[in-house]
């Protein structure tokens, strides 16, 4: 999606963005990684102590985040990175934030993987997103329409639990958000064992 164009798209979707820092509730000096910034939107639910890595494919979406930073004055380091491969070392940090990627990126369940290598044990996970639920099926409807809007910017017929499925990551906290709950927010946590 065109960086231009992102704001005006997924801002519609800052109630559920809000909510969804809050349900994965941060710690003041947490290491935090955000996933598929964008252009920046979750910044401004976050504090100046803690330590934010923000990461996108897009280099126009890194330069609007690093841009929007300008006056949040946050501590960020802002890097153009796949999530599908991520440069870190293992258990490097306390939170990921990963608000409306994990119907966007190609491989979803790759993104989960490199998610769970890179945080510590014990640390937090939240994901605010679409997606289908389980014991659903789409419609034919929802097929052709899919076949849409996964050309211009998503899919609608993944299921969390699919992507979840080869993970350790428990799920600690399911809310319904935005759309009548067309929209939820998982909390995850790994935990200290595999």
């Amino acid at each position: 999606m065109h960086s231009l164009y992102y704001d005006q798209l997924v801002g519609s979707m800052e109630k559920g963005r809000k909510h969804a820092l809050e349900v994965l509730a941060p710690g003041d000096f947490d290491r935090i990684l955000i996933i598929g910034a964008g252009t920046g939107l979750d910044l401004k639910y976050l504090k100046e102590t803690q330590e934010i890595t923000a990461i996108d494919i897009t280099p126009a979406m890194i330069t609007r985040l690093k841009n929007r930073n300008k006056k949040l004055q946050l501590n960020i380091t802002a890097m153009v990175m796949d999530g599908h491969k991520l440069e870190f070392e293992d258990n490097s940090f306390d939170c990921v934030i990963l608000n409306l990627i994990l119907t966007v990126i190609t491989d979803p369940k790759r993104c989960i993987a490199e998610t769970e290598r890179i945080l510590k044990p014990g640390g937090k996970v939240v994901v605010f997103d679409k997606f289908l639920g389980d014991g659903k099926y789409p419609s034919a409807l929802r097929k052709l329409v899919n076949v849409i809007s996964r050309f211009f910017f998503s899919e609608i017929n993944r299921r969390f639990s699919d992507i979840l499925v080869e993970s350790n990551l428990k799920v600690e906290i399911v809310q319904p958000s935005l759309f009548g709950g067309l929209f939820k927010i998982f909390r995850l946590r790994k935990l200290n064992y595999k």
